[in-house]
């Protein structure tokens, strides 16, 4: 972590063992990266009660990044210029986290947004099994991929999305900006994002930012 130049400091009072909402017991960390990169995903991890500590948290200039790290292995043997896991006893992992800023962290991925095609059925068979999964067609391009995503919210909802590579975890973040529509009727939507992969291999997150109505120009 000491070569992340995006890193600003550890963020304290977020719990270092599962489960973080201790009103939802059952619910586990889905992979070894948490990315927070709005309040909602702060109320959906921790609760209300952690919620309501970072109302003032920026968001827009930093996010709070969750790993999974021995604290041994981080204050021996990486200070002794070992390798991992070389103390006597077994290594005990534990959640640190720490706020790092959006700009340093990622580099903008360059990709095209397309609606469902209803008629399409390759792409409509992959979205029934691969919903939200990242997948290889034969386009005859190198290293392109489709990210079959989908998106809930009220029937006039509107939906914007970005893929992020982090500078420095093996990490691809897509961020859904979810539009607030004004309508009570729910609505679902699919989209395939299209984009090339970065080289090696490499995470995927997804997370959905709730917004205020949509502002057309």
């Amino acid at each position: 972590m000491e070569n992340d130049s995006a890193f600003v400091r550890y963020q304290e009072g977020l719990p270092a063992m599962e489960p973080f909402d201790t009103a939802n017991r059952w619910e586990k960390a889905d992979g070894p990266y948490q990315y927070i990169v709005s309040s909602g995903d702060l109320y959906d991890l921790f609760g209300y009660r952690v919620y309501s500590q970072f109302q003032d948290f920026d968001f827009k200039k930093y996010h709070i990044l969750g790993v999974q790290a021995c604290s041994k292995c981080q204050l021996t043997c990486r200070l002794a210029g070992m390798q991992s896991g070389c103390h006597a006893d077994r290594c005990s992992t534990s959640w640190l986290w720490m706020i790092r800023d959006n700009d340093r962290a990622f580099r903008l991925i360059p990709s095209l947004t397309l609606e469902a095609d209803k008629f399409d059925t390759l792409s409509k068979a992959a979205r029934r099994n691969y919903r939200d999964t990242v997948m290889e067609r034969s386009s005859g391009e190198k290293n392109r991929k489709y990210w079959y995503t989908s998106a809930g919210g009220d029937c006039h909802a509107k939906f914007s999305y970005a893929l992020l590579q982090d500078k420095y975890f093996p990490v691809i973040l897509m961020k859904e900006w979810n539009y607030y529509g004004g309508c009570r009727a729910g609505g679902f939507w699919e989209y395939t994002i299209q984009f090339n992969q970065p080289e090696k291999n490499r995470l995927y997150v997804k997370r959905t930012i709730l917004m205020e109505r949509w502002k057309s120009n």
